[in-house]
């Protein structure tokens, strides 16, 4: 139910035209990805949030050279996590 509740409380944030807003909800994205289950995670994709996030990579031009930690194998360790 939270992670619903998580899927539905970031969609808004995405869709905003105000770039860093749209910004700090993909770290907050990030940051929830390294503590949850491959179960949580389709619960994200079932519930659409991947199409947001790669549609404003995309629009974005971030896709050209886009990067984060949490693509590494040290996911955890980048953000001082202990999930």
């Amino acid at each position: 139910m939270i992670n619903v509740l998580f899927a539905e409380s970031v969609k808004g944030p995405l869709l905003s035209s105000d770039t860093q807003i749209q910004i700090s909800t993909l770290h907050l994205i990030f940051h929830y990805l390294c503590c949850v289950s491959p179960e949580q995670i389709q619960l994200l994709v079932d519930e659409n949030i991947a199409d947001y996030v790669f549609e404003i990579i995309r629009l974005s031009g971030w896709y050209q050279y886009y990067t984060h930690p949490v693509c590494n194998n040290n996911r955890a360790r980048c953000y001082n996590l202990s999930c």
